[in-house]
């Protein structure tokens, strides 16, 4: 196993109980000789804020097995070590990861091990705030719009040699809240599968960077379901509906519009727990992603064969990272940051561990 030093502690953002405030806290660090393995020891350099870590520290979203707990579900940082049988990355290679082991793995923290096996690599032209905004919500786009159903909208990937273009060529493809994470993935992932019209709803000051990654409407995200049905129904020149819809946001009343957008036969990809369910005999889907390679062994795959694509895709500019925003104050920055989240769209907030200032 390849090592180096460590120190013996570390700093993390500790949330004791569900529900209770987030406390700054030092607990022990991860050391090369601790790994199993598979797994690899990163400094975690960036950790990037979702709305699951605001569920997680008020409902318990996320399951927890130790308290007090660690979260934050996105970092990026470099690998210090490596265990045994881990072939993939190496000593010094700049990584991007979901925190979706236990404790050790989550990203509010200053060191992290992961599944070697599930690191993104980060491409030459991305820096590493930018790199811990990509894995949970591109993760949650791209096995919502290319695996086959249930697990997704079953489109062909357009890195693969049997992709042809023309069989999405002139297709509709609607995203609901645009503007999001998820959303802005959708929109990408979508444009290069060659759909046209792609359609989104959003904010319009989001409007410059939706078309700027393939999007061509944007509908005002104000507009009422109705409205919306209208709009797209007006775009399309359709009556009878679109075949796929991916709502990225999934709030009870844009299930509804999606729903009632789908032509017979359509599917929607919801990102959190379907309200809505299709009319018995009419053939259309509702799909619930969940955004992780390694939850389900039908997506493991489909993981190994992106993350192999992953550094390229982005190097050719085919995929654009979200934009960012990083928040001075490292660790102790997370608690207004996640509060920011409820009221922001169009970009990621993120943090660096190691600028925390703390006297403990």
């Amino acid at each position: 196993m390849s090592s180096t030093d460590t120190s013996p502690t570390q700093l993390a953002l500790l949330l004791p109980a569900v529900g209770a405030p987030f406390e700054l806290g030092r607990i022990p660090a991860p050391t090369p000789s601790s790994l199993g393995p598979g797994e690899a020891l990163i400094k975690n350099f960036a950790a990037g804020l979702n709305p699951a870590d605001h569920k997680s520290q008020s409902k318990g979203f996320i399951a927890v097995r130790e308290w007090p707990a660690v979260i934050g579900y996105e970092g990026a940082g470099t690998v210090e070590a490596v265990g045994e049988g881990v072939t993939r990355v190496k000593v010094g290679d700049r990584v991007a990861y979901m925190g979706v082991m236990e404790n050790k793995g989550r990203t509010f923290q200053q060191w992290i091990v992961s599944e070697a096996e599930w690191l993104f690599q980060i491409p030459d032209n991305m820096d590493f705030e930018t790199a811990a905004s990509v894995p949970a919500a591109l993760t949650a786009a791209l096995l919502g719009v290319y695996q086959p159903s249930p697990h997704g909208l079953g489109v062909s990937a357009p890195w693969r040699s049997d992709f042809d273009s023309e069989i999405n060529a002139g297709k509709p493809f609607v995203v609901l809240g645009g503007a999001s994470q998820i959303g802005q993935w959708a929109i990408q992932f979508a444009h290069n599968a060659s759909f046209s019209p792609i359609i989104t709803t959003a904010s319009l000051h989001n409007s410059g960077v939706l078309r700027g990654i393939g999007a061509t409407h944007v509908l005002d995200r104000s507009l009422s379901a109705e409205r919306v049905v209208e709009a797209v129904e007006t775009i399309t020149g359709k009556k009878e509906g679109v075949t796929y819809v991916f709502d990225a946001v999934a709030f009870p009343e844009t299930q509804r519009a999606g729903l009632t957008l789908l032509a017979k036969g359509g599917k929607m990809v919801v990102t959190t727990s379907p309200v809505v369910q299709p009319e018995e005999g009419s053939g259309k889907e509702v799909i619930f992603v969940r955004g992780a390679f390694q939850f389900n062994p039908i997506h493991e795959e489909f993981g190994r064969e992106f993350l192999s694509f992953w550094p390229g895709l982005v190097e050719r500019g085919e995929l654009k990272p979200n934009p960012v925003e990083v928040l001075p104050g490292g660790l102790n920055a997370i608690a207004d940051g996640l509060e920011r989240l409820k009221t922001i769209s169009g970009k990621k907030l993120v943090v660096k561990p190691w600028e925390t200032e703390a006297t403990i």
